[in-house]
C-alpha cells in the first residue's frame, strides 16, 4: 500500500465513528489496507468517500429517545402552566 492510500486509511478509520451501523464502510476500507492492486485500492476509497454522507455518526435510537422524553417534559411544563394560570 502506497504511503497515500496508508495515510488516508489511517485518517477515514479516525474519523469515522465505531458503530454497528458504520460496519460495512469499515470493512471497505480495511479492504483496502491489504489490496495489493493501487488501481483497486483507489477505486474502492471512491466509493468510501462517496459513503460518508451515508455514514452514522451516533446511533439514532438513542438520540430518538432524548428527542421523545424532552417533547414529553416539554408538553408537562405546557400542561401544569395552563393549569397554573386557571
Amino acid at each position: 500500500m502506497s504511503w497515500s492510500v496508508s495515510n488516508i486509511v489511517l485518517l477515514l478509520k479516525s474519523k469515522i465513528s465505531h458503530i454497528p451501523g458504520n460496519k460495512e464502510i469499515f470493512d471497505m476500507i480495511e479492504s483496502i489496507m491489504y489490496e495489493k492492486d493501487l488501481a483497486k485500492q483507489y477505486r474502492t476509497l471512491s466509493i468510501v468517500i462517496g459513503l460518508i454522507p451515508t455514514v452514522n455518526v451516533v446511533p439514532a435510537e438513542p438520540v430518538i429517545e432524548k428527542i421523545n422524553t424532552l417533547e414529553r417534559k416539554i408538553d408537562d411544563i405546557i400542561i401544569l402552566r395552563r393549569t397554573w394560570s386557571t
